[in-house]
């Protein structure tokens, strides 16, 4: 994940992940409570931001294909065959 997300998010993550641990070693279900929804908001967070990073990298230029693979290809005999037989009749 480090490598995916901001330094910036990779802290807000861990400072959210480190409060949920702590409120999970207490009593207190309020704090239990939102350091859950925390955790959850700044997941969510990263997740959008990488995700929309994903898009902005998928709409950029395109990679383009080597010429063999945009070669069409040839049609097997085999179906040459079946093909002129199918349409003989």
């Amino acid at each position: 994940m480090g490598d995916k997300v901001t330094p910036d998010t990779k802290a807000k993550i861990d400072a959210a992940i480190e409060r949920a641990r702590k409120a999970l070693r207490g009593d207190d279900m309020n704090e239990i409570r939102a350091a859950q929804e925390e955790l959850t908001k700044v997941f969510s967070e990263a997740g959008q931001a990488f995700t929309s990073s994903r898009v902005r990298a998928r709409n950029r230029k395109p990679v383009s294909q080597p010429e063999h693979l945009l070669a069409p290809r040839p049609v097997p005999s085999r179906l040459m065959t079946w093909s002129k037989r199918t349409t003989k009749s």
